[in-house]
């Protein structure tokens, strides 16, 4: 029997449904705009100066090369400060009902290059695309001129769904990134403490399920850190440290090699002394008349 071939569905992440409005402005008067509250999304862009907004309560402030996206239903007025210079500002109203575009709203996020091209593509094509509503009655703002390509309402479709794309792909990037950069510094931390941990217990006998249990973790995860962030086992490194507090020992006290192990936590002299031997060579005896000669 042939087979099929599998159909992919193509979701979409944005949908724009509905343009409202597309303004840039080189020197947008701030003092003529009033609190405000809309049912549809806004871009707004700041190319040069900067802006401060209230944003339900919420002060932002918005510096050149940033842009902002405030959702439907957002009580809005912007903030007039003594130092804020006039804004050159590109402001864009649309529709979307997407969920994605939530995690974007109410954030100030500095552009990239490209999508800086994007914007003004986007105004661009605006210019070509639409013409000021003057003498109806009904309606305000912009609507499509009356000679435009049946594709031009696309282009600009496209061109902003892809602006948005970028947005979402480069922050989603950014977070995920700082989830894992801050997941590490934990990690990092957790294991800074086992290690100050061990060398204070160094004269005892600690197993992984005390030294797990006194950080709060499962023994099989904090295996795993700490075998990540060291690249050896929590227990092979606890040995390490008391063969290395063992030489010390041998080097500079009086202590027999059997006060010693009892001394390291080493349930008998001769065991102490099979992993000395295994660790370093030599035996402990050898090891101290070594140091003798020298």
């Amino acid at each position: 029997m042939d087979k099929r071939f599998y159909l992919t569905d193509l979701t979409e992440i944005f949908d724009i449904s509905k343009i409202v409005f597309y303004a840039y402005s080189k020197a947008m008067d701030l003092t003529r705009l009033k609190e405000e509250e809309f049912d549809f999304w806004q871009l707004r862009y700041i190319n040069s100066g900067s802006v401060c907004y209230d944003l339900d309560g919420e002060h932002y402030v918005l510096e050149a090369g940033q842009l902002l996206l405030i959702p439907p239903g957002t009580h809005q007025k912007h903030v007039l400060e003594k130092s804020t210079k006039t804004p050159e500002m590109i402001v864009i109203s649309f529709f979307c009902e997407t969920e994605a575009l939530w995690q974007l709203g109410k954030k100030s996020i500095s552009v990239s290059r490209e999508e800086k091209k994007l914007l003004y593509n986007i105004i661009n094509l605006k210019e070509e695309v639409f013409e000021f509503i003057s003498g109806d009655p009904d309606y305000r703002g912009i609507k499509p001129k009356s000679n435009i390509s049946k594709s031009a309402l696309q282009h600009l479709k496209i061109n902003q769904e892809r602006l948005l794309i970028s947005l979402y792909d480069r922050l989603c990037v950014d977070e995920a990134e700082r989830y894992r950069n801050n997941k590490l510094n934990r990690e990092v931390q957790t294991v800074e403490a086992i290690k100050v941990f061990l060398e204070e217990n160094i004269l005892g006998n600690l197993t992984l399920k005390e030294i797990s249990e006194h950080f709060s973790y499962s023994q099989s995860s904090l295996k795993d850190i700490f075998k990540r962030i060291t690249g050896e086992s929590i227990m092979r490194y606890y040995n390490n440290i008391k063969l290395e507090k063992a030489k010390e020992l041998i080097r500079e006290s009086t202590l027999t090699i059997a006060q010693i192990a009892e001394m390291l936590g080493y349930t008998t002299a001769s065991y102490f002394s099979q992993v000395f031997k295994e660790a370093t060579g030599v035996a402990p005896s050898q090891y101290s008349r070594k140091n003798l000669k020298e």
